[in-house]
Parts: structure tokens; sequence; C-alpha cells
């Protein structure tokens, strides 16, 4: 594999050079991460960071990068993610298990669902967070995929949070195929039911821990 294939042409030109004029130089690469020592330099092209290392023979590595400064910011997301990680005991028309997690980086949610809907087991996880393109900003509406374990569908979501009331829509936003919760007052509570032409049904979920 090509370490350069992050960068841009200029940037590997530039790393070839400093190599080429004798320095010492080791390489890393990370995405997200940089890992860099006292006497290191970066080379970095939007989220891939490129680092050359040289301390005696030592290497000091620093985490760092885009994605513990993305973590830390406030954005619907993190907003999502601050109304709904914890494990959640539902009842109703649907009854179950699910857990919300924030996975390594900070920058998607991942729910995981032990559920029984209509007699029928539902278990997966879902992958919940902006889409984004390698040289694109990220999309501001939250997308998600569920990949389901026992049948093996994969399906697709937009979820919203606006205030106490959070709403996920099926395949696109503004679908009428959706779902509308409202958290309580102590947000360790919600009402909602799923509704599409035909059909629904409604659920509670009483956070666990």
């Amino acid at each position: 594999m090509d370490p350069f294939s992050p960068l841009a042409p200029d940037k590997r030109e530039a790393f070839a050079a400093e190599k080429a004029s004798g320095s010492n130089l080791t390489l890393g690469t990370r995405h997200g991460t940089s890992q860099m020592g006292s006497e290191g330099h970066c080379l970095e092209e939007r989220h891939w960071q490129i680092c050359a290392i040289s301390i005696e023979g030592e290497e000091l590595v620093e985490e760092r990068g885009e994605s513990a400064k993305l973590s830390q910011s406030s954005t619907p997301l993190t907003e999502l993610g601050r109304a709904l990680v914890g494990s959640w005991k539902l009842t109703g028309e649907a009854a179950g298990l699910i857990r919300y997690e924030w996975a390594d980086g900070g920058l998607f949610l991942l729910q995981h669902v032990n559920l029984t809907a209509f007699g029928r087991a539902i278990k997966g996880i879902e992958i919940i967070g902006n889409l984004r393109r390698a040289g694109e900003e990220p999309t501001p509406d939250i997308w998600s995929r569920f990949y389901s374990f026992y049948d093996g569908l994969t399906l697709d979501y937009v979820y919203e949070l606006d205030g106490r009331e959070f709403t996920i829509w099926f395949m696109r936003k503004g679908s009428d195929n959706r779902f509308i919760g409202v958290l309580g007052d102590d947000g360790r509570s919600y009402k909602g039911a799923w509704a599409w032409p035909g059909g629904g049904y409604e659920v509670t979920g009483q956070k666990v821990s």
C-alpha cells in the first residue's frame, strides 16, 4: 500500500524532498490523528495528517486531530448524543433493550438493538452520523444505517432533535414513515410512536443506565 495515498502530490513531493535531504525521519500515518515528536513535523491534507519523527531513534507520540476537536464541540449530533447515550428498556408493541454509545473518535453514534416487535426478534447495530465524502464538508443532516443481523436488511434513516422531541425518518427527511418521540423532563424516559401509511405502533423508553 502506498503510504502517501491520502496526500495530494505536492505533499508527497514535500516529504520526499525532506527524506532525500538526509534527515533521519520516520513516517507514520493515521486517519483523524497525528503522530508528532518534539523534533518532528506533520504534512496535512484535510482530515489526514502525515508526520515525520526523529528523536534519537525513539518515537514520542501525541494523539490529536480533528476527531477530538469535533467531539468537544456542540453540534446537532453531539446534542443528539447527550439526549440518547445510555441503555434504554423499551415497552409497548416493541419491547427489549437498546443502547446508544459513542464510537471511538466521537464522530459517530452507535445504537445496539435487541428487541421483539410483532412477535419477531430484531437484533442489529445502527451507525449514526453526518455523511462526509472525501474532500467535502459533512452534511447538515444526521443520517444512519441499521444493519439487521437476522435478515440481512440495511435500512437508512435521518435523525433530528428539536428540544425534547426527536424524529427518525425512514429513507429521507420528511418521509411519511417516521418515529416521533418526546423525552421526559428528566431526560430519562420518552414516549413515542412509529407511523406509516396503514400502520404503526407505540413504545415507551426508560433509561436504565
